[in-house]
């Protein structure tokens, strides 16, 4: 399926890591807004053509996100349910103690 959407052509004076040498040089970029500041020129506005294939389905990747947030979400509940259990233990070891 192609899709148009729209770019904003800069010329931006940015570090070039891909030559390895890891000057600053002045190179092309194109993002989803325009902008200018000292290190970045805005050159034009332009149409970009993309040919997204047929069988392209987001749901899955989306799906995996969601399980990875929610293994971060449990995995942080865990900790801090044992982080409360170890408080309540150490309190109730003092009351013991007395």
């Amino acid at each position: 399926m192609k899709m148009t959407t729209t770019g904003f052509l800069h010329m931006v004076y940015d570090y070039e890591f891909n030559s390895g040498d890891f000057k600053k040089v002045w190179r092309p970029v194109v993002k989803a807004y325009q902008f200018e500041n000292e290190e970045s020129v805005f050159i034009r506005e332009m149409s970009i053509a993309v040919d997204i294939p047929d069988d392209f389905d987001p749901v899955p990747k989306q799906v995996a996100a969601l399980e990875a947030k929610k293994r971060e979400a449990l995995d942080a509940y865990q900790n801090a349910v044992a982080e409360i259990n170890d408080r309540l233990s150490k309190l109730q070891a003092i009351e013991f103690a007395s």
